[in-house]
């Protein structure tokens, strides 16, 4: 894909599709938070302990959000991951929390030209397998627990996009391939994802880091709050 190509990239419906799928509408989603460290080509990290990357971050992390009324919350292993485009899932990979799995989407307007997608650190859906097609929108897997490998970072989706045209054989592809690549061939995600997101200036320390509540709990909550509320 050309720059000028580039610069029509289409807008994702993946925020909307996560919400929904998620049912995280009913704690009043608003927009997510992002660190420094969690974005496109950061050298910081951003769990605790943070330090610095040895190579450009290759994607966004997405992890953290605030609802209507401000209050902090934090995507869980429960978190269920939609495809950003329609597209067709082409390759697995193994990385240190779970499983990347990568669809490839062929760009309007010229199918010449085809972009990856990588969701990194999640459990594939059993229903989603190798060649298969997926609609925009469509649960691929789920976030993975990260205490299962005992990894200091919260539970979070990767997600990384690239031209295809620039990398390698898509078949023999791995994240120390990926972390290799020319940065030139990655794309920022924010440019397909809606502005429904604000940047904080610094990360939080593992203390503030657990006063973000895990979406699963905030969701049994209010489901709760709503059936209590019936038997009134």
């Amino acid at each position: 894909m050309t720059p000028d190509k580039m610069k029509n990239l289409p807008k994702s419906d993946f925020i909307s599709h996560l919400v929904a799928v998620n049912h995280l509408d009913r704690i009043g989603f608003d927009r997510f938070v992002f660190f420094p460290g969690m974005c496109f080509l950061s050298m910081d990290m951003w769990w605790a302990g943070a330090g610095r990357r040895k190579t450009a971050h290759e994607g966004l992390d997405i992890c953290f959000f605030i609802n209507s009324r401000n209050k902090a919350y934090r995507l869980d292993e429960t978190v269920r991951i939609p495809a950003l485009f329609q597209g067709r899932m082409i390759h697995v990979m193994r990385d240190f929390l779970g499983h990347t799995l990568v669809i490839r989407h062929r760009m309007p307007g010229d199918d010449s030209n085809t972009i990856l997608s990588f969701y990194a650190h999640i459990l594939p859906d059993e229903k989603v397998g190798m060649g298969h097609d997926v609609e925009a929108g469509q649960v691929i897997g789920t976030i993975v627990d990260p205490h299962k490998t005992h990894s200091p970072l919260p539970a979070h989706l990767h997600l990384s996009l690239a031209r295809e045209s620039g990398l390698p054989d898509v078949s023999t592809l791995s994240w120390k391939i990926l972390n290799q690549v020319d940065r030139s061939v990655l794309i920022d995600p924010m440019r397909v994802l809606p502005e429904k997101h604000c940047l904080w200036e610094k990360a939080p320390d593992e203390q503030t880091m657990h006063h973000f509540i895990k979406c699963s709990l905030a969701l049994s909550s209010n489901q709760k709050v709503q059936d209590d509320s019936a038997d009134r």
